[in-house]
């Protein structure tokens, strides 16, 4: 397995097992965001404030005092954490100028490119499985070839 496959392996676990719903929206932290991009928490959130026009409340919004310490047993933070949607998790890779931020962007892109397709694999399984005829079974079949290659 190449440095890159394992690196988009562990971005993946990163994201799966980190990802949390708050206001209705899949999210992860803001600490969460810079360990994953491996920049520092604090130069992260100064980021945030030089871009603030390129995260709009549906990329990224910041907690409550409530919503913190529903997830958090740390509340004695200075900042209230701001959460990322998926888009904001993009957005804030576009924004981080390093090296090692810059690789790290383009294998959270393929990775929500590889999830946007296998929702559109999943749709079209279940549209196929939907259907009754021959024509149509042999539609699953390939769908299903499509989905183990």
């Amino acid at each position: 397995m190449s440095s890159d496959q394992t690196s988009l392996i562990a971005v993946q676990s990163v994201i799966e097992n980190n990802t949390r719903t708050i206001r209705n929206k899949r999210v992860l932290l803001d600490i969460e965001v810079a360990a994953l991009y491996q920049v520092d928490i604090i130069h992260l959130r100064e980021q945030i404030e030089k871009e603030k026009a390129r995260f709009p409340k549906d990329f990224m919004f910041q907690l409550t005092t409530t919503e913190y310490r529903k997830i958090s047993k740390n509340t004695k933070d200075q900042q209230l954490p701001y959460a990322f949607t998926e888009s904001g998790i993009m957005m804030i890779g576009g924004v981080l100028n390093t090296q090692k931020a810059i690789k790290i962007h383009i294998q959270i892109i393929e990775h929500f490119v590889q999830l946007y397709k296998e929702t559109i694999q999943v749709k079209g399984l279940t549209n196929a499985i939907n259907l009754n005829t021959k024509e149509e079974v042999k539609e699953i079949f390939t769908v299903l070839q499509q989905m183990l290659k």
